[in-house]
């Protein structure tokens, strides 16, 4: 598992590394974008206060990975379609709560 990144934030402002666009496009591996809810307040979900709500979206395939330029542009452009889907999954967590 690679946060994007590189951190857990307590906010929901998500700002992607180009590095983590660079290690998917090179391993030419899938991506499935994955959302954690609730991993700000690890210590209640390890003590069993609260839940961690874990939400997966649909995998980006090594073809569609590999389809972007193998430069800097090309990797922030990947690491910005990954924190998009990854949005997308926190709003519909967000609706559900």
């Amino acid at each position: 598992m690679v946060f994007p990144e590189g951190t857990r934030h307590a906010l929901s402002i998500f700002c992607p590394l180009n590095r983590r666009g660079m290690l998917a496009r090179e391993a030419k591996c899938p991506i499935v974008p994955t959302y954690l809810y609730g991993n700000n307040r690890l210590k209640d979900c390890l003590l069993r206060r609260t839940r961690m709500t874990i939400a997966y979206g649909e995998p980006l395939s090594a073809d569609f990975v590999a389809s972007f330029p193998d430069d800097k542009v090309g990797y922030q452009a990947l690491a910005e379609v990954v924190m998009e889907r990854i949005a997308s999954l926190r709003d519909h967590v967000a609706a559900l709560k």
